[in-house]
């Protein structure tokens, strides 16, 4: 039974149960396309950045068929018709964005199993409708930061009217709305800077907008307005209910209680859960999570030798079963959260990783427009060249902080690279003589013109096809994933509340992290 209109399960699906199990058939068969993962002598390590593409063979790990008779064939195409090179990334993008008009001389037919995989793909999508933001800017506020605490405190005063906890509550731009709608708002914060910041802030608004605070215009409590109520603390795994409490109650007397976050960074959110749930006072949730590619995962060290098995050589397997995995804590990681996701997981063998990641460009990769993922695939492919240069001629295996650049041409991006690294001093190196190393490098390496120059030999319409294929699936599969985090959330809540449930609170295309998960007891 859906609970909002803007509720994310899908129309053919009714509840999260299904959807969950939906999802985690489509993920654990097509891992590929979205987890790389890294080997020592043949043993699963961990995973590894796309950026890596050219070094680390993850190209190769797609399917032959969608290699071959697809994405290999842009080359020969390009090749073909120099003139439209530019256009061959076309037939890439009309994976994800069916509506796009493809010149007949460069159509490359899609390969069956890749069509009918994003077919998949698209009817998993969350749903919920598609919202519109409303431009408009608070003070001392960006206009997103403003949307998003505008959007949320709307939705909180929706389904709740008394006091509100705002976890992780930074520089109080949340609080600061919520009081706005006349509800008590308390903060709890564990960086002392950004409780420093926020009386600032405040202090400057009370300047700006004195006439908000008057005292003809204050509801019955609001003689803290301009100065939130804020408390100091880091929530933990290993705080209890009483102790969380105790605080609560130095600057309120309420003793029902609304938790909240907005976009609380990765196991944040799911250690807010985990504790919302054990304390009486709190009758409601309304939190928004992000960063997903920081959750700490419960196989993260795997433990089934069957499911390992098939990602080593089989002459290591021994070594790999030799290896003790330490006791995972329940408590401590961010995914899964539910019994019901947790035991597919165990007993169905539906076990994988997430990505590590981060996958929050594509939070609705339909509404991304061409433009945008022609750059995309353009800035990554320079990221993994630079990458592969800096091994193969330099012989480092380091993954370089290149920073935020937005170039057109390879050499650009290499020379602003090499510039950003330097500034990056406090930056740790794996091999304590990389940094010496760096600079001969950067000294004496061939010129930025021949490297570009080799750039241009290996891509396609100035992309690579390695880089590009790589990225359109990542782009595809994100939205499952982030479907199946927010689903587990959802579930986990429904075990110990009434109701529970996630709903779209934002435009993802002002807002990524766009859902919201409602729990009430």
């Amino acid at each position: 039974m859906s609970h909002s209109t803007n509720e994310i399960l899908p129309e053919t699906i009714s509840s999260y149960e299904e959807y969950s199990t939906r999802l985690l058939n489509v993920l654990s068969t097509h891992t590929e396309c979205f987890v790389h993962y890294k080997y020592s002598n043949g043993v699963l390590i961990g995973t590894e950045s796309p950026t890596r593409v050219l070094l680390n063979n993850i190209y190769q790990s797609l399917p032959v068929e969608w290699r071959v008779n697809f994405f290999d064939k842009f080359r020969e195409v390009s090749l073909l018709h120099p003139e439209s090179s530019s256009l061959v990334w076309l037939n890439g993008l009309s994976l994800i964005l069916p509506d796009i008009s493809i010149p007949k001389d460069i159509s490359i037919p899609v390969p069956p199993s890749l069509r009918d995989l994003v077919a998949t793909c698209k009817q998993l999508y969350p749903k919920g409708t598609t919202l519109v933001a409303q431009k408009g800017r608070s003070v001392l506020m960006n206009e997103k930061k403003s949307y998003e605490c505008k959007a949320l405190s709307q939705k909180i005063t929706e389904i709740w009217t008394k006091t509100v906890i705002d976890i992780g509550s930074g520089k109080g731009y949340l609080l600061h709305e919520l009081e706005n709608l006349g509800l008590e708002a308390v903060g709890v914060e564990g960086e002392q800077d950004f409780l420093d910041k926020m009386e600032q802030r405040e202090e400057k608004v009370l300047q700006k907008s004195p006439q908000k605070f008057s005292k003809s215009t204050q509801k019955p409590f609001d003689n803290h307005i301009g100065h939130p109520k804020t408390i100091s603390a880091y929530l933990t795994t290993d705080i209890t209910p009483q102790e969380f409490m105790t605080k609560i109650s130095t600057v309120t007397a309420s003793k029902e209680l609304l938790m909240t976050c907005l976009h609380a960074c990765g196991n944040l959110t799911s250690t807010l859960l985990r504790l919302s749930v054990k304390i009486p006072e709190v009758k409601v949730v309304a939190a928004v999570g992000c960063c997903y590619h920081k959750l700490t995962e419960r196989n993260d060290f795997w433990k089934s030798t069957t499911q390992r098995a098939k990602y080593v050589e089989g002459e290591n397997l021994n070594v790999l079963r030799s290896v003790k995995h330490p006791h995972f804590d329940e408590e401590l990681n961010g995914f899964p959260m539910s019994k019901f996701v947790s035991e597919i997981i165990e007993k169905e063998g539906k076990e994988f990783k997430l990505a590590h990641n981060e996958f929050s460009t594509f939070a609705d990769p339909l509404t991304v427009t061409q433009r945008q993922y022609l750059d995309m695939m353009k800035q990554q492919s320079f990221k993994a060249f630079f990458e592969f240069v800096m091994e193969k001629f330099n012989g480092a295996k380091e993954d370089h902080p290149t920073g935020k650049t937005v170039n057109t041409t390879f050499k650009t991006y290499f020379e602003s690279a090499l510039v950003n690294i330097k500034k990056r001093k406090t930056f740790k190196w794996n091999a304590e003589n990389y940094a010496k190393q760096f600079e001969a490098f950067c000294d004496h390496f061939v010129s930025a013109e021949e490297f570009n120059a080799l750039y241009n030999e290996s891509a396609v319409g100035d992309i690579l096809i390695e880089s590009g294929a790589i990225l359109l699936l990542g782009a595809l599969f994100a939205p499952l994933l982030e479907g199946l985090i927010v689903s587990d959330r959802v579930l986990y809540m429904k075990e110990h509340c009434k109701v529970a449930y996630a709903e779209r609170v934002f435009d993802s295309r002002v807002s990524p992290r766009c859902f919201l998960i409602v729990a009430k007891k």
